[in-house]
């Protein structure tokens, strides 16, 4: 009984989400209810910081979105769901601010990319609302990799008190723990059947690539790769990464308000390795520092 329209979907496979618009029933008098409107958009981690959402970076959940109006009022705050997306709906025609805070009262990441990843978007963005919706009012953030790399450095050499504390294990530590598995004996501290259970949970982590294993040899593909003796930037990073991913599967790592930064930074590893050719050999040294040095916590942990 409804007319053909243009509809806001949102499509969610694991921890992979995105937004767009596809055709469906659609009825605007009834949706936007007269001359009521939505406002909507999606806050991303801009791995390659260009500006721009494609679809194989990660989406920020929990990540608190304000609304006001022309007289400067809160109207609403939500929060990003799990495919990092938010709407305002059934608002009045007129002019509207979308910001982003850094600061809150709700239980959300803002504080955390405020202080370790610089916006690649506007923080606050205009919006006027007269005869359609509005789509599209993202916000991306990319990671400040050497805030990242002082406060992962025990001896703080910015000075400001910060020590991310953690349990991480280094590579050397997970190498031992397949060899174990492959050879099925031998003194590990993690068995084989746990071990199992993590690479099935890093092959699902973020994107398809960069970690898929062969059924039957997954223990000595991951073995292969800690063990790789290269120079080549990517593979290197590659290596600390995947130490990182057991690290995150196992409940290591980062810890107290830095575990949300830990899976952030895991899925931003990704996209670097899945999309090495967007990125210079500084960039991808810089980022297998910063898995390093998430796999060394344990060094440090108080």
């Amino acid at each position: 009984d409804m007319d053909e329209g243009t509809i806001e979907v949102a499509v969610k496979a694991g921890r992979e989400g995105e937004v767009g618009e596809t055709t469906g029933p659609s009825c605007e008098e009834v949706v936007n209810d007269g001359d009521k409107y939505n406002i909507s958009g999606i806050a991303f981690l801009d791995a390659n910081a260009n500006g721009d959402f494609n679809a194989d970076e990660p989406l920020l959940a929990n990540v608190t979105v304000v609304l006001y109006n022309e007289e400067g009022e809160v109207v609403a705050s939500t929060i990003t769901k799990a495919d990092g997306s938010y709407i305002f709906e059934n608002l009045e025609g007129g002019n509207y601010q979308v910001v982003f805070h850094a600061q809150n009262d709700t239980e959300d990441i803002n504080e955390m990319l405020d202080t370790y990843f610089t916006a690649t978007t506007p923080l606050t963005v205009s919006v006027s609302l007269f005869d359609a919706d509005s789509q599209n009012n993202n916000f991306g953030f990319t990671p400040e990799v050497i805030d990242i790399l002082d406060d992962l450095d025990p001896e703080d050499p910015d000075g400001d008190g910060i020590n991310m504390v953690g349990n991480g294990k280094t590579i050397g530590f997970w190498k031992h723990q397949l060899k174990v598995a492959i050879a099925g004996k031998g003194r590990a501290q993690i068995d084989g059947e746990s071990m199992q259970t993590y690479i099935d949970q890093i092959e699902e982590l973020f994107l398809v690539e960069p970690f898929q294993f062969d059924d039957g040899n997954e223990y000595q593909a991951a073995f292969d790769i800690l063990s790789a003796k290269t120079s080549v930037k990517v593979e290197l990073l590659k290596k600390q990464l995947l130490g990182t991913e057991f690290n995150e599967v196992s409940g290591l790592g980062l810890m107290d308000e830095f575990d949300s930064l830990q899976s952030i930074l895991v899925a931003w590893g990704e996209y670097m390795v899945a999309h090495a050719e967007e990125f210079n050999e500084s960039q991808l040294i810089d980022a297998k520092d910063v898995f390093d040095g998430i796999n060394n916590t344990g060094n440090y942990a108080n």
